[in-house]
């Protein structure tokens, strides 16, 4: 009679378990989700004044729009930088990371003699293999 009692509430005790498992792992996506818009919204704020390449999606950026050859990539990146020759920085979204292009020696230099430390993004760190330690990967 005992056994049977155990077992039944055993049974209700795994599911739960269960259950709690399921929804912290649920609460802890739907966190993560909302963070990730947060983020992107307020970079997306704040990159509304740069001028970008028209095509871009919510979440993806110009990524279908984008050549996904070498050469072909190259070229149109040459494309659209003889287009917006006179702008001084462009702006490409790669899914929800934004990527400035800049074409002005005077805006490149109010960049790099800035005494604000500038945060690099994390897709700098591709470029350490080969660079080592630097100016660009630092």
């Amino acid at each position: 009679m005992v056994a049977v009692w155990l077992v039944h509430v055993g049974q209700k005790l795994l599911l739960w378990g269960a259950l709690s498992a399921v929804s912290l792992a649920g609460a802890n996506l739907i966190l993560s989700f909302l963070q990730m818009m947060a983020t992107y919204a307020h970079n997306w704020l704040q990159m509304r004044p740069i001028p970008t390449i028209p095509g871009a999606y919510p979440f993806v950026g110009h990524a279908l729009i984008l050549e996904r050859g070498g050469k072909e990539f190259f070229q149109q990146m040459i494309y659209h930088t003889g287009r917006n020759r006179h702008v001084p920085m462009l702006k490409l979204w790669l899914g929800t990371v934004p990527v400035i292009a800049m074409f002005k020696a005077e805006t490149v230099e109010a960049i790099l003699t800035s005494s604000k430390e500038i945060d690099k993004s994390y897709l700098y760190t591709f470029l350490q293999p080969w660079l080592g330690l630097g100016l660009l990967t630092r």
